[in-house]
C-alpha cells in the first residue's frame, strides 16, 4: 500500500520521514496540495497523489476551512481516489491565518465539521 502522511508544519513531516523512513512518504499540507503560502494566488492540482492509496492528513484540529476546501477541491480532480484519513485532536491547537499582516487564530474544520462519537 502508498501512503503519505501530510502534516501542518515541516517539523512533522520530517519526524514523520524519520521514523517511518521508505515506507511511507511525507510532506507538508502546504507542499502536498501546493497551497500557496501568502497571497491569493491559486494552487495548481498535484496529479502526483494519484500514486497513493491512503493519505494521511495529521493534525486536522490546525486545518482551516480554507486549507481543507483546497484539499478536497484536489481529491476531486484526481483519476484515482485514495482512502483519506483525517487524524487529529479538537482540543488541539487551532490554525492560524495571516489577516493584514498579523497571524491570528480561525476556527478548525474539527469543531465545524466533525462529530466526535
Amino acid at each position: 500500500m502508498s501512503v503519505l502522511v501530510a502534516a501542518p508544519v515541516a517539523l512533522l513531516a520530517q519526524g514523520y520521514n524519520a521514523i517511518f523512513l521508505d515506507d511511507i512518504d511525507s510532506d507538508t499540507l502546504q507542499g502536498t496540495f501546493n497551497i500557496p503560502i501568502e497571497g491569493p494566488h491559486r494552487n495548481k492540482i498535484n496529479y502526483t497523489l494519484n500514486k497513493y492509496d491512503l493519505v494521511v492528513m495529521d493534525e486536522a484540529s490546525m486545518i482551516s476551512p480554507r486549507i481543507f476546501q483546497t484539499t478536497a477541491s484536489t481529491f476531486n480532480h484526481l483519476n484515482t481516489h485514495p482512502v483519506v484519513l483525517l487524524a487529529g485532536d479538537e482540543c488541539k491547537q487551532q490554525p492560524l491565518q495571516t489577516i493584514d499582516g498579523r497571524i491570528t487564530s480561525t476556527t478548525s474544520i474539527i469543531n465545524d465539521h466533525v462529530s466526535i462519537l
